[in-house]
Parts: C-alpha cells; sequence; structure tokens
C-alpha cells in the first residue's frame, strides 16, 4: 500500500494548482523516501547551491549555505522538482570529488601526471577528510582551444569536507607549480575549474588560486 499512496501524492505534487498543499505533499515525500535527510550534503545547480540539510518541515527545507554561510528556506516542491545532487555515503563505496586544472600544451603528460599526484599527496597531508591511501585518479578530460582540462579525483572521507579538500587541492597546485615547472593557468584562459561549476578568469599577470 504505501508504494501505491506515495505514487498518487507524488501525481498531486505535479497536478495540484495549491501551492502551498504541494509544499506540504512534497515535505511528506521528502522525509518518505529517506534519501534526502538532516545532515547531507546536496548541491543544487538551479540556485547554485552546495548546502548542507539542517530542517525538513512542513513546508520547507532549511539548508546551510556551505559556500556563503548563511541560512536558505526552499519550497519543499522545488527539491522534488529539481535537480539535487546528493553527497553521502552509500553501500557502492566511498564518495569521491574532484578538481578540473587547465594546463597549457607543450607540458609532457608523464609531467602533468606526476605533478598532479604530488598535490594529491600533499592536500591529504595537509588537510583533513581525504583517504590518503586511495590513489589519485588522474585522466585527460578535454583537449580545449587553449588548454588540456586534466582532472584529479580523489576519495573524502566525510562530502562535509568537500570544500575544504577542494581548497587544499588547489592551495597544493598552486604552491607545487615552480617546482614542478607547470602553471595551472594559460596565458589566454587563465582558469582553475571546480566540481561547482564555479572558475575563476585572470589576466596573465594576476595569480589564480
Amino acid at each position: 500500500q504505501t508504494p501505491r499512496l506515495l505514487g498518487s501524492l507524488s501525481l498531486l505534487v505535479f497536478t495540484t494548482k495549491d501551492y502551498g498543499m504541494r509544499d506540504v505533499l512534497s515535505g511528506i515525500l521528502l522525509i518518505s523516501s529517506e534519501r534526502l535527510g538532516r545532515g547531507d550534503v546536496n548541491s543544487i545547480p538551479a540556485e547554485n547551491v552546495l548546502g548542507i540539510v539542517l530542517e525538513i518541515r512542513s513546508r520547507q527545507t532549511h539548508v546551510r549555505d556551505l559556500v556563503h554561510g548563511h541560512d536558505i528556506m526552499l519550497p519543499n516542491a522545488f527539491l522534488l522538482t529539481n535537480r539535487v545532487d546528493l553527497y553521502k555515503k552509500n553501500p557502492g563505496g566511498h564518495f569521491k570529488d574532484y578538481v578540473d586544472f587547465k594546463i597549457g600544451y607543450g607540458t609532457p603528460a608523464e609531467t602533468v601526471e606526476n605533478y598532479l599526484k604530488a598535490v594529491h599527496q600533499k592536500a591529504a597531508a595537509e588537510a583533513n577528510g581525504m583517504l590518503a591511501e586511495k590513489d589519485a585518479r588522474i585522466a585527460l578530460k578535454e583537449n580545449a582551444a587553449h588548454a588540456a582540462r586534466w582532472r584529479l579525483s580523489y576519495v573524502l572521507e566525510d562530502p562535509k569536507q568537500i570544500l575544504n579538500l577542494r581548497d587544499a587541492v588547489n592551495l597544493a597546485a598552486y604552491e607545487l607549480q615552480e617546482q614542478s615547472g607547470i602553471s595551472v593557468s594559460t596565458p589566454t584562459t587563465n582558469v582553475v575549474e571546480t566540481r561547482s561549476g564555479n572558475s575563476a578568469n585572470t589576466s596573465s599577470s594576476e595569480e589564480t588560486t
């Protein structure tokens, strides 16, 4: 009976014109599904939010924005009708994240791979939350117009550390540039991209972190 009831509620969510009722029904579905709960880290691309769920209420879900540090109240129906990426531990294995770097052409692939391995080791040693015993995965993802986009993937102990570890990886990459003979900015694009889709564009005379 429960699956049938939840199916009926889902249908009502998308058909009712009563926005208040839509949010209440959505709240019931969110709680019943147990897919989203207190303490879960999630990304909401439509709102450009990376946050942690504090509470699911009858009509709204209370989310703490991890980037800006403020709280957001989102209508429950919004969470059912928009994409929500859940960063949580699951039976399939550890949680993984990555940081992308654009590196200029002319640098040998082996040099880039050794550089990114060193970045992973340094970030793991200096920041909490990265499983250092798990090897990093390094891959060339795109040959773009002005630079090659390389990806450094790593394993997290806890999704709540996602921002701290991205910062640690970017800092390690910046600090190891000179000794590795690699620049994480290119003469024309000067971009460092992260999983969240954020990027920073700078001129050739500016620093990229």
